[in-house]
């Protein structure tokens, strides 16, 4: 059963797809340079201030959910991002160094939700894919808002069949920041 908010406020679920928020903030970041360029590769998301603007002043359904790739060994990124209080489920690369199966999990992941939780609350998708269309679209006939927050370049038909659409361009600075050795 979900939570239900004492405020009065729907509770919010948030699932995030790492790769999708991070390479497009990249290019994101890149272009809003003096000098743009096509990628600033030293640009980091902070995930703590991220699920602070997406959750503002709602309850939290569930522990956020965040999935991504497997890093290097060395690599702490990932328990960084745990820290902030996300369930992080990670995803091999394959010989081409690309993920398999991460959005067909996180659209399971929603739909096994909107399945399982009543009364229907809020599902804050921080991804862009014109793959996760399918899933919002189900997920909205069974009562349940959907709200894409994501960079300018969304999928049209993403952004068409979720409730709300949130830019994050304007919150580049604010959710993440340029790491840069200096």
């Amino acid at each position: 059963m979900g939570k239900k908010s004492t405020s009065g406020l729907k509770s919010v679920y948030i699932f995030v797809d790492n790769s999708n928020i991070w390479i497009t903030g990249k290019e994101v970041s890149g272009q809003s340079k003096s000098k743009p360029v096509p990628s600033n590769y030293w640009y980091r998301v902070d995930y703590g201030k991220l699920l602070t603007l997406v959750q503002g002043q709602r309850p939290l359904g569930d522990m956020p959910k965040l999935y991504g790739s497997e890093p290097p060994p060395v690599d702490s990124v990932w328990k960084r991002i745990q820290e902030h209080g996300f369930d992080v489920t990670l995803f091999k690369r394959n010989i081409f160094n690309k993920e398999k199966g991460l959005d067909m999990k996180l659209g399971m992941d929603v739909t096994m939700l909107a399945m399982r939780v009543k009364p229907p609350g809020i599902v804050a998708l921080i991804a862009g894919d014109a793959d996760y269309e399918p899933v919002v679209a189900q997920i909205r006939t069974m009562g349940w808002e959907v709200e894409v927050w994501y960079w300018d370049n969304a999928a049209k038909n993403l952004v068409k069949a979720a409730n709300y659409f949130h830019s994050l361009n304007s919150h580049l600075n604010q959710i993440g920041y340029d790491g840069a050795p200096r």
